[in-house]
């Protein structure tokens, strides 16, 4: 886990309604599928199948937002997620519209937050970005300052 983290443990669940049952009160269950993941919900479709359950979230996106910095190979090869992935997520996480979206759902909500929800909540519905980190990391962070948006719709 992340040292800044405010869990002890993330879970990865299926099946919110179990593993939130049977997870600690001190841990995040992160939602695989993408239906309550502020991240999972905005992946972009690649392609239609079963409503709402399109978008799974796969572990390199977790390790990026959870995991410590450099987290063991062993944890790495378990989760299916190389390092480089995880480097290329945790910079797209940081940056751009995916950066403001994680903002506007982890921090504190203060009237500024608050506001800045409401007046965002349109563009942030919207919003979605690549799957895959390397190809999110060049849409949100190598752009151009003030050259388009880096959302895909």
């Amino acid at each position: 886990m992340r040292a800044d983290s405010r869990y002890r443990v993330v879970i990865v669940g299926r099946h919110l309604g179990v593993t939130g049952a049977a997870a600690p009160l001190d841990s995040y269950v992160n939602d695989a599928w993408g239906l309550a993941s502020p991240i999972g919900a905005h992946l972009a479709l690649e392609r239609w199948s079963w409503p709402g359950h399109e978008k799974f979230l796969r572990n390199y996106w977790v390790f990026a937002e959870w995991a410590a910095e450099h987290p063991p190979q062993r944890d790495l090869l378990r989760a299916g997620a190389s390092r480089e992935a995880v480097e290329a997520a945790r910079a797209a996480l940081g940056c751009g519209e995916l950066a403001e979206l994680r903002e506007s759902v982890r921090a504190p909500l203060t009237a500024e937050r608050f506001w800045r929800n409401l007046t965002g909540a349109v563009e942030r519905t919207q919003f979605r970005f690549a799957r895959w980190p390397a190809a999110a990391q060049k849409a949100l962070c190598d752009r151009p300052a003030g050259g388009g948006s880096g959302l895909t719709r």
